[in-house]
């Protein structure tokens, strides 16, 4: 379920989570709601673009305040860099992984980076995790405990 309501002339923006490249500062004013769906054009002009409620926001206030004649906002603060080996959790949409699990990252490519779970899990590794989504671990907080019988 969205956790917005939209309606017709709301100014929105892509969440960063699914923006694209071109796509993360562009506002966009709603034209049509539909049951799953919002139908959206961009303020300054361009190609609308119909996507699920889940991937728009509303635009925050002092973008909407300061938005520039060609409808777009200033980018927000890019997140922590994250660097391979770092250690960290994961929590986001559609991430089904359990809380507070440690991961490492093995590899980073722009906005996304692939995850291991600390101490493996079979070889089994996940690509293509957003980067907003990970938090990064201070290496100095993890403690080794004994292993559970």
């Amino acid at each position: 379920m969205p956790s917005h309501t939209f309606g017709k002339d709301d100014l929105v923006v892509i969440s960063p989570v699914f923006a694209r490249p071109g796509e993360e500062n562009v506002v966009y004013r709603v034209v049509e709601v539909h049951r799953v769906n919002l139908d959206a054009a961009p303020v300054s002009g361009g190609r609308p673009i119909r996507a699920p409620k889940d991937m728009f926001e509303p635009t925050p206030e002092t973008t909407a305040a300061a938005e520039q004649p060609d409808g777009t906002h200033p980018a927000p603060a890019n997140p922590v860099t994250l660097w391979a080996g770092s250690v960290v959790t994961v929590a986001g949409p559609r991430w089904t992984g359990q809380a507070g699990q440690l991961y490492v990252v093995l590899r980073t490519s722009g906005d996304k980076v692939s995850l291991v779970k600390l101490g493996g899990d079979n070889g089994r590794y996940w690509r293509g995790v957003h980067r907003s989504f990970c938090t990064l671990v201070d290496p100095s907080l993890i403690t080794m405990s004994p292993a559970t019988q």
